[in-house]
């Protein structure tokens, strides 16, 4: 069978990283101090997206 679309497989570098509940806790915990910082309180509106702030992005957009 012949590939029309000539796609290839992600490499191994290209695959997302399956994250673990531990990460998940740590990034959560992370972006509610993030907010608390910035608002002063912990009452997150219900669709709100807190973008964690990084060393590589300051700007917060990862």
């Amino acid at each position: 069978m012949e590939n029309t679309l000539t796609i290839t497989p992600a490499e191994e570098d290209e695959r997302p990283v399956k994250q673990t509940q531990d990460t998940k806790w740590a990034a959560n915990l992370a972006a509610a101090r993030q907010f608390h910082a910035r608002e002063g309180r912990l009452r997150v509106p219900r669709k709100h997206v807190e973008h964690l702030e990084t060393e590589d992005d300051p700007a917060g957009r990862c």
